[in-house]
């Protein structure tokens, strides 16, 4: 493989390595009270006090206070990798057009 290949292959290969280091970022979501019962919240805020999701408004470290839901339904969180908002295609298509260079210029040098 010739040395622009090789270049091509590893910025192809990095771009791979981000995009699936950068997914757990992506997912993170915003939450409110609105969509939590007070004990998720709480547990939410208790697992990081600085309260990113103002979660805690009055500042008495207990979150929700406000909220009326005192059951849900719904005790599993799925989050879809599409969910996320992260746009992974792109990365896919960036690295597929690399390694397409990189044939390309390994052809040409061949020829």
């Amino acid at each position: 493989m010739t040395r622009p290949a090789q270049r091509l292959f590893l910025v192809g290969l990095v771009m791979g390595v981000l995009a699936l280091a950068l997914a757990p970022v992506a997912a993170a979501q915003d939450v409110d009270c609105s969509s939590l019962s007070q004990s998720q919240a709480q547990n939410i805020y208790n697992s990081n006090p600085s309260d990113p999701n103002n979660l805690d408004t009055d500042g008495d470290s207990i979150a929700c206070e406000s909220t009326t839901t005192t059951t849900t339904t719904d005790t599993t969180d799925t989050t879809t990798f599409a969910s996320t908002g992260f746009e992974a295609w792109l990365v896919g298509l960036a690295g597929v057009l690399c390694l397409g260079g990189a044939l390309v210029l390994r052809r040409r040098r061949e020829a």
